[in-house]
């Protein structure tokens, strides 16, 4: 499997994401059986070279969990600024 870096965009509740990237998060809301809620937290990263969304939920999640779910669902890696901001809003939210 070719290999891709992830870079994260954001980190927001679903009530207050972009509209561009909404279909990206109902998508993957529905894959999972997930009934969205307007102030779950979603991060958003963006495949290198495409202009591919990948949201991941992050309620529950550790660093490790959402690292994991990029690769199997993107063949993802997430760059190391994204890496370190995203333990931070980890850290910091959960």
């Amino acid at each position: 499997m070719e290999e891709f870096v992830a870079a994260l965009l954001d980190i927001k509740a679903i009530k207050a994401l972009p509209k561009e990237v909404l279909p990206f998060v109902q998508f993957k809301a529905g894959l999972l059986g997930k009934e969205m809620k307007g102030d779950e937290t979603v991060a958003i990263f963006l495949i290198a070279s495409t202009s591919c969304y990948i949201p991941v939920f992050l309620e529950g999640k550790g660093l490790d969990e959402v690292e994991e779910e990029l690769w199997r669902e993107g063949g993802a890696r997430l760059n190391a600024q994204s890496r370190e901001l995203l333990a931070k809003a980890l850290a910091t939210n959960g």
